[in-house]
């Protein structure tokens, strides 16, 4: 089983009506939702990937920040609070890549009087090993300060 599999099952097993969907190269989160609160009929498949521009990635860590999204999302939905302006108006700009992270780091610390020679040396030897597309997760930072010697 891949792990979006898994990921999909341990969904579907905490029946929050969320999934995750491979289509391409992005990935998707499906919900399922009411149309109207006080509906009676059954819940209508909605699709808010679209309007997730920073689930892109189907690497292991794009997978894993969309499975954390899916379970926030169907979290919120089984207490009432999921509120659609949380979601639809994610400004892709808002969510830096580690390379961005990276790039603003250098900036700062070249900034501030620090040596490129150092820079490149010393920081960027760690920093490359990071998968530079990605967003910061949970999972990726435990990954740096676990998996890596000092």
């Amino acid at each position: 089983m891949n792990q979006i599999e898994t990921f999909n099952r341990r969904l579907k097993t905490a029946k929050l009506g969320t999934r995750i969907e491979i289509r391409g190269e992005r990935l998707y989160i499906v919900i399922l939702l009411r149309l109207f609160p006080l509906s009676q009929t059954a819940p209508e498949k909605t699709d808010i990937s679209n309007e997730l521009p920073f689930i892109l990635s189907t690497n292991t860590e794009g997978l894993t920040y969309a499975y954390d999204c899916a379970k926030l999302i169907g979290g919120q939905i089984a207490t009432n609070s999921f509120n659609w302006n949380d979601w639809l108006n994610v400004e892709k700009s808002h969510i830096l890549t580690i390379g961005q992270w990276i790039e603003n780091a250098k900036e700062q610390y070249l900034g501030n009087g620090g040596k490129e020679d150092t820079w490149n040396n010393e920081y960027y030897q760690a920093y490359k090993r990071l998968p530079l597309d990605s967003p910061i997760t949970n999972t990726i930072l435990n990954h740096c300060l676990y998996d890596y010697p000092a």
